[in-house]
């Protein structure tokens, strides 16, 4: 192509992409080597051919310009539509290219899986992967497709289907298989196969630092995902956790289910660690980038989360106000839709509306939307939509004064647990479930539910544990590292700047009543903070 160019010639560049595949070539190849390419192609080559117009929306959505993507692709409204999705040569490569990048858009652009645009990409897509003339990437690319739609809308089986057609199709795309990894260490976190997803977010992470590195999305998509599952069993993240939504996956244009994980697995952590303000004020932030990107399922997840903390904490009336602001579902059945909504949405919606009726003690209308909550997440296998169904449906009874239902939940959430171990959702109603879990592990200590309350409750101990809570997770990450090592080492470890460290080390000797590194350890070890040596 510079050859091309160097030699006045770029519409030869312009035929070199074409033949490299279109925008395939960055499913193929990622973003360095697309954008590199991208870069050697004129406006006027650009401007006569639709494939290379579909190339220049690729290269703006991965840019973060996703208002300019948009405009760049309802320009092409009349070169794309209306394509043949079963024609063949180079009909058939632009209805190809087409699909690709409208998926993108819709992907990036956090598009209602309800919507008219989306239900016509799917259905097109679905006629277009039974073509017998597209090539194998191609037929892997739609098939990995429709496994992530599948794994959106909570149909899990469906998607771990389509995956395993799509897999033999990325033989040739390092890529292409990382992404795949990702997809099915999705499924397997719904489903509650904690071990699978970790091992499958790990090897993914793997390849995009080893072989993308220049690429920063994939490795943070990784990052945040493994963050929301260590969240989820209540373990200790295998590395720093961010205290904000990574600036890779908020650059104007994100993938929903990269920003849901990381967004919700933030607010867990600070509500955790400061407390329901600052989470109150992370979900505003977030609320604040979501809309200003035009960026609409993840406005409704992101403002049903900001509703529960709501009724955690403020009077109802703020949490019910909210709700409406949002113009959140008015019933439980907008809650509990799955044809036109991603099973997250759907979780964090009912979920919120379960914390509103219980803060009004509207226990009868509680108790149907857990009821269709459970039997939903139980039909489509999705194991943590379930379980957090069922923490909630203890909290529930409990409240309304129906102690034996109240353990019946608490007792069926031990026997998930036993499979999914998934400590989170019980240990965030601790206040309510703490008791009702010692009375089970009293009533029946040999049983199988005996030994899944021990780990239960320990983790509660763990979480009402003041010398927990006295720190945020940024201090104690700087504190298990103060011995041994300077600021810019901590910097390089946490990602920070070295001015970042020593913010967090005044911050930290202000707490521990402190004046140098020496006393702070000193401190930290005799209140419990740290061990030994670190």
């Amino acid at each position: 192509m510079r050859y091309a160019v160097e030699a006045g010639e770029p519409a030869l560049a312009g035929d070199i992409v074409e033949d490299a595949g279109g925008v395939r070539l960055y499913l193929r190849e990622g973003i360095v080597q697309f954008q590199a390419a991208h870069r050697l192609l004129t406006e006027d080559a650009v401007a006569a051919r639709p494939r290379l117009a579909l190339v220049r929306c690729v290269s703006l959505l991965l840019s973060g310009r996703m208002d300019e993507a948009r405009a760049r692709y309802g320009s092409l409204a009349g070169a794309v539509d209306g394509l043949q999705v079963d024609a063949s040569g180079a009909e058939l490569e632009l209805a190809a290219d087409h699909c690709v990048v409208r998926g993108m858009m819709l992907l990036y652009g956090s598009e209602s899986m309800g919507s008219t645009m989306m239900r016509t990409h799917l259905a097109d897509v679905a006629r277009l992967v039974e073509s017998p003339h597209l090539d194998v990437l191609t037929r892997g690319v739609l098939e990995y497709s429709r496994c992530l739609a599948g794994n959106l809308t909570g149909n899990i089986a469906e998607a771990l289907d389509h995956a395993a057609r799509a897999r033999p199709c990325f033989a040739q795309s390092r890529y292409m298989s990382m992404f795949l990894d990702v997809q099915e260490g999705q499924a397997a976190m719904a489903q509650g196969r904690v071990e699978d997803a970790a091992e499958l977010y790990q090897r993914a992470k793997q390849v995009a630092t080893e072989r993308y590195a220049l690429d920063v999305e994939p490795a943070a998509v990784c990052s945040a995902l493994t963050h929301e599952l260590s969240l989820e069993c209540g373990r200790a993240a295998p590395e720093a956790e961010p205290d904000r939504v990574p600036e890779a996956l908020t650059r104007g244009s994100t993938p929903f289910q990269a920003y849901a994980a990381a967004s919700g697995a933030v607010l867990e952590a600070r509500l955790r660690d400061e407390g329901v303000e600052s989470a109150l004020a992370a979900a505003d932030e977030m609320l604040d980038y979501v809309r200003n990107a035009r960026l609409p399922a993840l406005v409704r997840y992101v403002s049903a989360l900001r509703v529960s903390l709501l009724a955690t904490a403020a009077p109802i009336g703020d949490a019910e106000r909210a709700w409406e602001a949002a113009d959140l579902p008015p019933d439980a059945a907008g809650c509990l839709d799955l044809a036109g909504q991603t099973w997250r949405e759907m979780e964090a919606l009912s979920s919120a509306r379960l914390r509103l009726a219980i803060g009004r003690r509207r226990f009868e209308e509680a108790r149907s939307l857990a009821s269709e909550l459970r039997t939903a997440a139980a039909a489509r296998g999705l194991k943590r939509t379930l379980m957090r169904a069922l923490a909630l449906s203890a909290v529930l009874e409990r409240r309304a004064g129906d102690g034996a239902a109240a353990a019946a939940h608490v007792e069926e959430y031990l026997f998930a647990y036993a499979d999914s171990p998934y400590a989170g959702p019980l240990v965030r109603e601790r206040a309510d479930c703490a008791e009702l879990l010692a009375a089970c592990l009293e009533s029946a200590p040999g049983a199988a539910v005996g030994d899944a309350a021990p780990a239960l409750l320990a983790a509660m101990v763990c979480a009402d544990d003041p010398r927990q809570r006295l720190l945020s997770a940024r201090e104690r990450q700087v504190l298990q590292r103060l011995a041994g090592r300077r600021d810019k080492q901590i910097a390089a470890e946490l990602g920070l700047s070295a001015y970042g460290v020593r913010y967090h080390l005044r911050n930290l000797f202000a707490k521990l009543g402190v004046r140098n590194r020496v006393e702070a350890l000193r401190r930290a070890r005799e209140m419990g903070l740290i061990r030994g040596e670190t």
